[in-house]
């Protein structure tokens, strides 16, 4: 079990300090869709005050993206950057490296 690299680390404490916000509302989306029986949820970003054309939300954006990735989530940006939705899928959720 190799130990984590700075650059994942740094990606966690931005997500952390940057990003709560928007990772709580995305916990809540995700919660909401698992609930109803669904597998993937679709979060609009410019509605979140996310505008992917703009340097600080995109870094934001990409973040979020790997850090669902790290936790087993397909995550993804569809659309063009003024109709922008991040796209988390957990259909086959992929295996996690330790139990939690």
């Amino acid at each position: 079990e190799k130990m984590i690299s700075a650059k994942e680390a740094y990606n966690i404490s931005f997500v952390n300090e940057e990003c709560k916000e928007y990772l709580d509302e995305i916990e809540r989306k995700i919660l909401e869709e698992a609930k109803a029986g669904n597998y993937n949820v679709s979060i609009k970003l410019a509605a979140r005050g996310l505008d992917i054309s703009e340097d600080k939300s995109h870094k934001i954006t990409i973040a979020i993206i790997g850090y669902l990735r790290s936790l087993g989530y397909h995550s993804a940006i569809s659309g063009d950057e003024h109709y922008a939705a991040l796209l988390v899928s957990w259909v086959k959720p992929e295996e996690q490296e330790e139990s939690r």
